[in-house]
């Protein structure tokens, strides 16, 4: 739990928030996009950001990022397709 003036999240809130982002963009990405790939780019991104002094906006920059190179990544599946 998060505490009012505590910068940082517990183990348990950091999983919760990656799990929650993993899911709604792998049901936003569902047929697009490997739940795998998600998965990978969601755990990838928050790497990055795990060790930030404050962590309040932090989901919100993992789920933009990740959507961000998902759509990228969306896109070159659909243009290997066409290639076939």
């Amino acid at each position: 739990m998060r505490f009012a003036g505590s910068p940082r999240m517990s183990y348990h809130d950091w999983n919760d928030e990656i799990n929650a982002i993993t899911e709604q963009l792998a049901a936003e990405f569902t047929g697009l996009v490997s739940r795998e790939e998600v998965r990978e780019v969601v755990h990838r991104i928050a790497s990055a950001y795990r060790t930030a002094p404050v962590q309040t906006f932090v989901p919100i920059f993992i789920r933009r990022q990740a959507r961000q190179e998902l759509r990228l990544r969306q896109s070159e599946h659909t243009a290997e397709r066409l290639k076939h």
